[in-house]
């Protein structure tokens, strides 16, 4: 395990030394409110007391978090000049956030620049100095409609949460990809605090009963669950698309052991995967330092990448060599692989201006084959410039 987190870090096995100056990373996510993601901090902490403790820190320093929490929009400018406030901080994480992000930005101006782990707002993909290490809900969505296509469907219900972000995800980006795959796709929504009666009710208004595949757009796993329960009362039994939302507990304590037939596309490789080294050293750290409870959760371990990828860059450029200038610099030269990220990087080269900072080319894919997490082959979504 720790000869797997030294490649990834470039690290050396061994304790970082205390009595050195630490090396700052900014992290900024959004929690202690409504909506809340602690997953993605409690996954930094992890991959930080990890790489402290074993992988020598950064040339044998130190890492230390510097945090700030959103929860409003006005928290952004809040955080930003927190962060601009010590100068010992060169680089910073975004684990997620749907309020602040681009005040937060805007407000660091690219003095630094930034890793999101998950998106939660445009700007997170348009802002200049603001980077996502994987293919981002773009590549996803492209998979969806492309994996629709491969199974020879004509017709597709899409379900979906009925936040802002779904309508926005299945009304105006997946409806017209499922309809430019030559796929009739037909949308119904749920409330994110729906009761089974209203999930049933949105198969029956999707026409997954007759459609040749189902796809979910869900907020969380206790929307998975529902819908999985649902599709047994409408009596479909087509193939279900979904993404990395229902990797979380309740779904395989529910489904017994997890559900067949449905493919998963997520940010990183399936966390819950047997095969996969890296999946393992993530779920042991997450274990060893006490944050077990959020191993499964949503995205979490692409914030756990992200530490790894900024201690890559930091133990290459040296402790004397960090400015912020240098991290963006070093981001543009990462290279696959990186620590669970599926297929090719290149930061800055993705086609589409919209998509200004994601680095990756491909969705990760996955399902569950009756007794245990398989990865397959990554969906390659673009071809990076």
């Amino acid at each position: 395990m720790i000869d797997l987190g030294v490649k990834y870090t470039g690290g050396t096995a061994g304790a970082a030394d205390t009595s050195l100056s630490p090396v700052k990373i900014g992290f900024v996510n959004q929690q202690g409110g409504t909506p809340a993601f602690p997953e993605y901090e409690a996954a930094t902490e992890a991959a930080v007391q990890f790489a402290n403790e074993k992988l020598g820190g950064v040339a044998g320093h130190p890492i230390e978090l510097v945090k700030c929490v959103l929860q409003t929009e006005e928290d952004g400018q809040k955080c930003g000049a927190q962060l601009l406030a010590d100068p010992e901080v060169k680089i910073a994480i975004l684990g997620t956030s749907v309020v602040g992000n681009a005040t937060f930005y805007k407000t660091v101006n690219g003095k630094f620049p930034v890793l999101v782990s998950a998106a939660g707002g445009v700007a997170d993909s348009t802002t200049p100095h603001v980077y996502e290490l994987d293919g981002g809900s773009a590549a996803i969505l492209q998979a969806f409609a492309a994996t629709a296509k491969a199974k020879g469907a004509k017709t597709a219900a899409i379900v979906s949460t009925g936040n802002a972000g779904g309508k926005y995800v299945a009304g105006q980006v997946l409806d017209p990809g499922m309809k430019a795959a030559g796929i009739t796709p037909k949308v119904a929504y749920v409330s994110d605090t729906a009761t089974a009666p209203e999930y049933t009710s949105a198969m029956q208004a999707a026409g997954a009963a007759s459609s040749d595949v189902v796809v979910l757009i869900a907020s969380g796993a206790d929307m998975c669950v529902n819908f999985y329960n649902a599709l047994a009362e409408v009596g479909s039994t087509a193939p279900v698309l979904t993404a990395y939302g229902c990797y979380g507990d309740p779904v395989p304590d529910a489904t017994g052991g997890g559900p067949v037939g449905w493919t998963f596309f997520g940010l990183n490789e399936n966390q819950r995967a047997a095969t996969s080294p890296e999946a393992s050293l993530y779920r042991a750290v997450m274990q060893e330092t006490g944050k077990g409870e959020f191993t499964n959760v949503a995205a979490a371990p692409m914030a756990f990448a992200d530490v790894f990828a900024i201690a890559q860059m930091a133990n290459k450029l040296g402790v004397d060599g960090l400015s912020g200038s240098a991290y963006e610099a070093a981001i543009k030269e990462l290279t696959a692989p990186l620590f669970l990220v599926p297929g090719n990087i290149k930061c800055g080269s993705y086609p589409d201006p919209a998509q200004l900072g994601l680095c990756g080319d491909s969705a990760a894919v996955s399902i569950y084959n009756g007794s245990e997490w398989e990865i397959s082959e990554p969906f390659k979504a673009v071809t990076l410039k």
